[in-house]
């Protein structure tokens, strides 16, 4: 959030429309609120698309990559690692055997993944979360609120908006510890 939001209170529109919700979006820009002192909060998922939000950078695809490189490289060096380190010749079986050597790589690749995404989706998305957040009950209900940090000389004027574009109610935002 910009040095602004940290000086102003939070306030909250509700919708019950997501049309009005996007109109909402657009007129706070022009009033001269950044996009970085907005937040949609909805029970259900917009794309970025239909609210008229630029989309957001995700890292998570580049982490799993990075995730499954990181488990190939384990499963290959416990593969083939641990047996040349410490040789062990059983009944004239090979050394290094592949097939049940391509199990285990796939299955280190793939925890790698796996674990690589998961922690990255809880970075990205800012868990755990320990300090208190905007929100309304009614958002459980369908509502769509747009919670926006303003100048004070900008409030009255984004208060206005709202209402005109069909804002069921406009208020300073409540928080809660979630």
């Amino acid at each position: 959030m910009s040095e602004s939001a940290h000086e102003t209170a939070a306030h909250l529109a509700l919708f019950d429309e997501v049309d009005h919700a996007a109109d909402a979006i657009v007129r706070l820009r022009e009033i001269g609120i950044y996009e970085r002192d907005l937040e949609v909060i909805s029970g259900l998922p917009f794309s970025h698309k239909i609210l008229g939000r630029p989309e957001k950078r995700t890292y998570v695809p580049l982490v799993g990559v990075f995730g499954a490189l990181v488990g190939f490289a384990t499963g290959a060096a416990f593969n083939f690692g641990t047996p040349l380190l410490y040789p062990m010749r059983v009944g004239g079986q090979a050394l290094l055997p592949i097939p049940p050597g391509l199990l285990i790589m796939f299955e280190a690749t793939m925890l790698g993944l796996l674990v690589f995404s998961f922690v990255g989706v809880l970075i990205e998305n800012g868990f755990p979360f320990f300090r208190r957040k905007e929100y309304h009950p009614d958002i459980a209900n369908g509502k769509i609120a747009i919670v926006f940090h303003c100048l004070p000389h900008q409030e009255s004027l984004a208060y206005a908006a709202m209402r005109q574009l069909g804002a069921e109610k406009v208020s300073r935002a409540e928080t809660i510890v979630l």
